[in-house]
């Protein structure tokens, strides 16, 4: 267990030992399920697909796509533009555009991405 997995262990017991001292089960029971959902997204990898780099007026937005790809992944340009050359070729399916991230870093590309008006999708890595 990594240090950041100590602490929130603690936190949690903490929590778990003051909920006991005030007999409320059913607050037991919720944090007892938030620190299940938080150990089964620990160390999930997710990847963030893409189906168009248009967003929904039509506008072209390329470079930014190239852009936020080489923030998230330190590919070069080259790699990063061949990733959204591949939005052009592709019909009903979505290219899956970065891949191997952690949950954090896959929510903000999708928030970068929803911002500028595109449509992605973030699933779980299998």
């Amino acid at each position: 267990m990594n240090e950041q997995q100590e602490r929130i262990v603690g936190d949690i017991l903490s929590t778990v030992r003051s909920l006991q001292r005030s007999d409320n089960q059913e607050l037991i029971s919720i944090v007892a399920k938030i620190a299940d959902e938080n150990f089964k997204n620990q160390g999930m990898r997710y990847m963030v697909k893409l189906v168009s780099y248009n967003d929904t007026n039509g506008n072209v937005k390329k470079i930014q796509i190239i852009k936020i790809i080489r923030e998230y992944s330190g590919l070069g340009l080259r790699d990063a533009k061949e990733i959204v050359d591949q939005l052009d070729i592709i019909s009903d399916d979505k290219i899956i555009m970065l891949e191997d991230l952690d949950k954090d870093s896959a929510t903000k590309v999708v928030n970068d991405l929803e911002v500028m008006g595109l449509k992605p999708t973030m699933e779980i890595q299998r």
